[in-house]
């Protein structure tokens, strides 16, 4: 019997076999999220971060009466995919606001 084994091979129709370009290394984006209460406003703003192939850095949660914040800290992505990430949050029908700022 003849073993032949196959090496993995990276997804390039991902996209993500290339290093993140247009922000500096160790730069943080910051999103502070004001969304209404729904037991799903989580699952979508992690979904955003899983569309784009990101993981959080930080992510914290508090409701507060009628809404809830979100703070979400991401890291070594491109200032166009932050800016991006941020007008999908906005698009969101429970988001009210999306607050981005870049530091780190």
């Amino acid at each position: 019997m003849n073993d032949t084994r196959i090496t993995a091979v990276a997804d390039v129709y991902a996209g993500d076999t290339a290093p993140a370009t247009g922000s500096i290394i160790g730069t943080v984006f910051t999103y502070a999220i004001r969304a209404e209460v729904e037991p799903d406003v989580l699952a979508r703003v992690a979904g955003l971060c899983n569309l784009a192939n990101v993981t959080p850095w930080r992510v914290s949660l508090a409701r507060e009466d009628q809404f809830v914040s979100i703070e979400i800290m991401l890291d070594g992505i491109s200032t166009a995919t932050a800016e991006s990430i941020r007008r999908k949050l906005l698009q969101l029908t429970c988001v009210a606001s999306v607050e981005m700022t870049e530091g780190g």
